[in-house]
């Protein structure tokens, strides 16, 4: 996988971090995590059930560092606080070599279980439960793959974390691929379009980024109540991320939501259900926006497939570092006794439902049943007089609290902090960096597998953890590498064909001047 790494710009730490004191040095260490990673090792502690003789060859060494040793030796490199630098640099590096006209974006929430931190509850849509957590929100392309990532420290919401990091963040890594004449010329041409889910719901911010960046939206229109004809719809043929066509009933108008004028396409299913599609894009024919839009998937699967694989959830510290005083958060005692006040007005409103259905039956049913009914309507009102002289103390009691308080104000015992984040960053790093060298080596075998992407995936993992023979020959400057045989000739076939593809590379072990040739060894 040494090509695939060096072709994700995983060799730029190089560039930003210092060498590390000791026996074992800073490509041996970043190499070690990206094998540990690789080969679905989660953590150090993990080290400790395999053959660190083995392990130790592949770095060229006699074994490997043991537990303590390496979480010694990524302690030091957590103190350089390099993370953000080398992550900026990766991105911009990854945006400039693709060069996507689309960025997906989408959170995910890591939840915490731990009991050093005091951290605001999130709900866990996996999960169904409001539980303590951060959020990352992800910036990846149509494929799946990561470009970087930005952490809300509190309760920030996606539109939040759009205006304050992510947008100001593109705008300086992702290059224009139009030039300023093309733009002048072109008054629909995006600088870029912006791929999310209704979270981001704000159409006067639409207009807005539009007029002052030329960056379009497209997402899930929010509160749609109305139902197109059917008659309206067409069957259009859509060509998805994965390369399926598929016919699609579409429509489009343009729509006005909230005094602005946007462009709508909706999608109906074979249940008769519409889902609506809005966008500043006025460039994007109908089958692309769809295309587009059904690709925000391939996020999703990119989330499950990292917390399956890689552990992406994992805390690699437990230390904490505290909030800035003066930051602005929400009154916990205030939401408390907003919460209240919901429930009690739910429970009063059902009350007068009750009320309401006794009086209409008192009316209509037989004059005997009303000493009945009186009763019944009686005790309800007095539960409303009770529950409404409840609430009205809950309102006085939340009017003493301020909706929003500076973290400096809150009690010391519940005040938020945060977790430590350079650990996790770096990690994460080395992760997104292993699934994208893990990517391209797919790409490589699906021209000569004919299988799903899942199963291709799980051929690239079997590959990795195949035993094999490395033999140095310093007259030469070669290290070759014989894979051992796969479990059929279809697979053997398909790894030969790429293997040839890897070797033009001419790739150098790192650390030295031995050229990497690989090659197999079918024989069982």
């Amino acid at each position: 996988m040494i090509p695939f790494l060096e072709n994700q710009g995983f060799f730029s730490y190089r560039d930003h971090y210092k060498e590390l004191g000791g026996y074992y040095y800073l490509d041996q260490v970043f190499l070690l995590c990206a094998f540990m990673y690789l080969c679905r090792i989660a953590n150090p502690e993990q080290l400790k059930t395999i053959a660190p003789g083995e392990y130790g060859k592949l770095l060229g060494l006699d074994r490997i560092p043991e537990t303590n040793c390496l979480r010694n030796k990524l302690s030091q490199i957590k103190d350089q606080n390099k993370a953000d630098a080398w992550t900026s640099y990766l991105s911009s590096q990854w945006i400039e070599n693709e060069s996507p006209n689309f960025f997906y974006i989408d959170g995910h929430t890591q939840i915490y279980y731990g009991s050093q931190a005091t951290l605001g509850k999130k709900y866990i849509a996996r999960q169904k439960l409001c539980m303590p957590g951060v959020s990352d929100y992800y910036v990846n392309d149509g494929s799946g793959l990561p470009f970087f990532y930005v952490r809300a420290e509190l309760s920030e919401k996606l539109l939040e974390m759009l205006k304050d990091q992510i947008i100001p963040r593109l705008l300086k890594e992702a290059p224009c691929r139009h030039t300023q004449q093309q733009m002048k010329d072109n008054p629909n041409l995006a600088r870029f379009t912006i791929v999310m889910d209704r979270e981001g719901w704000q159409p006067e911010w639409f207009v807005e980024l539009w007029k002052t960046e030329r960056i379009a939206i497209l997402t899930y229109r929010k509160h749609t109540k109305d139902d197109w004809a059917e008659s309206e719809f067409s069957a259009i043929n859509v060509k998805l991320e994965n390369g399926k066509v598929t016919a699609m009933q579409l429509a489009e108008k343009d729509t006005v939501i909230q005094g602005h004028s946007l462009r709508e396409i909706r999608k109906l299913t074979e249940g008769g259900h519409q889902t609506s599609i809005v966008t500043t894009n006025r460039i994007l024919n109908i089958q692309d926006v769809a295309s587009q839009m059904f690709a925000r998937w391939s996020q999703e699967n990119f989330f499950r497939y990292m917390r399956q694989n890689y552990d992406l959830d994992r805390l690699y510290t437990y230390q904490t570092n505290p909030l800035k005083e003066d930051l602005i958060v929400v009154n916990p005692d205030y939401s408390r006794l907003s919460h209240q006040i919901k429930k009690q007005n739910e429970k009063i409103g059902r009350h007068k439902a009750k009320l309401l259905e006794s009086i209409l039956e008192n009316t209509s049913e037989p004059l005997e049943t009303t000493p009945a009914h009186n009763h019944k309507q009686q005790k309800l009102k007095e539960l409303i007089l009770k529950g409404e002289e409840e609430l009205s103390q809950l309102k006085a009691k939340r009017e003493k609290h301020k909706p929003k308080i500076k973290v400096m104000e809150m009690p010391e015992a519940t005040r938020y902090n945060k977790l430590e984040q350079e650990s996790k960053l770096v990690q994460n790093l080395i992760k997104m960096i292993c699934y994208r060298a893990e990517t391209a080596f797919a790409n490589k075998l699906a021209p000569h597998f004919k299988q799903s992407a899942n199963q291709i995936r799980e051929l690239v993992k079997s590959i990795i953890k195949l035993p094999c023979d490395i033999t140095p020959d310093k007259t030469t400057n070669t290290l070759t590498i014989t894979l051992y045989s796969l479990s059929n000739s279809r697979a053997n076939k398909a790894l030969s064909e790429s293997l040839k593809l890897i070797n033009q590379t001419q790739t150098l072990f790192p650390g030295t001047n031995l050229t990497l040739i690989f090659q197999q060894n079918n024989t069982s």
